[in-house]
């Protein structure tokens, strides 16, 4: 029986990500949509079309914990308008681009006070479009 390693590779532009991210939509995209009407005879007509336009990536780092300068390089990335970056994700990959409103990362609760700045975890989400 032939077996396929699976790689948990997960990487941004050169950025390694860390386990434990999750991909929020990653299984409720469906590229097509589909609708059923009737005709006045009573016949079932279905209506189908491919969905195109982007598609929404919301990456939940609340199990992954980021470090100082990890959380700096990625918002290093979204502060740049306009511009596209490689993502790999498992065996996937895709090109995508940050929604700046939508970078949402912030101290894990009840660190900041007992830690040093660079020590602290950070927790929260960010949203990309794929290209």
């Amino acid at each position: 029986m032939l077996q396929i390693p699976l790689s948990r590779t997960r990487s941004l532009a050169d950025i390694a990500l860390p386990e434990g991210i999750n991909w929020l939509e990653e299984y409720q995209h469906i590229p097509i949509h589909q609708e059923q009407e009737y005709t006045t005879g009573g016949l079932g007509v279905i209506w189908q079309q491919r969905i195109t336009g982007l598609r929404i990536m919301t990456l939940d780092f609340s199990n992954a914990w980021l470090n100082l300068g990890l959380v700096q390089q990625l918002r290093a990335l979204s502060t740049v308008v306009g511009a596209q970056y490689p993502l790999v994700w498992d065996l996937q990959r895709f090109v995508v681009q940050f929604i700046p409103e939508e970078f949402k990362l912030s101290f894990l609760n009840g660190f900041r006070k007992t830690q040093n700045i660079e020590d602290c975890p950070f927790v929260g989400q960010i949203k990309l479009n794929i290209m």
